[in-house]
């Protein structure tokens, strides 16, 4: 017994999809997982994908499967050692360079400020800086006492 997996064209796009399938909570809840887990996608990605996967077990069962809403981004100043800047272009997609210099750079872009971030921020022992938001900075200090 096979899956049934029709097609539609969406556009310049071909869709596909499950015909007569019925997903149980727990192969949907593995779904949800598994896309949440997954490093190669953007949040945005991620959160399009959750709730196409949790439309397939109805409205109730969507509002169960939808993350908690996370940190919302923030505009973060970075003072960076120059030879990070790199590493910094390939995590933001938007970046304002706000002044260079022959070692350093100070860069503002949008980011959340969740564990993923500071666990970056962290792994350059001391070559990326926070220097704004107040608060941010301040957790910032924290984290590399505590580091």
């Amino acid at each position: 017994a096979g899956i049934d997996v029709g097609s539609c064209q969406m556009s310049k796009k071909k869709g596909y999809f499950i015909t007569n399938r019925i997903f149980s909570d727990g192969e949907l809840e593995m779904l949800v997982n598994v896309i949440q887990s997954a490093d190669t996608l953007s949040d945005d990605m991620k959160n399009n994908l959750i709730e196409k996967v949790a439309g397939l077990g109805g409205a109730h069962k969507a509002k169960s499967l939808m993350p908690e809403p996370g940190p919302e981004k923030r505009k973060i100043v970075l003072e960076l050692d120059l030879k990070l800047f790199l590493d910094v272009f390939e995590r933001f997609l938007l970046i304002e360079t706000l002044s260079f210099s022959e070692d350093k750079v100070v860069l503002a872009t949008e980011s959340m400020v969740d564990e993923k971030f500071w666990d970056w921020i962290v792994s350059f022992d001391g070559g990326a800086k926070v220097i704004s938001p107040e608060d941010v900075v301040v957790e910032y200090r924290k984290r590399l006492v505590d580091a």
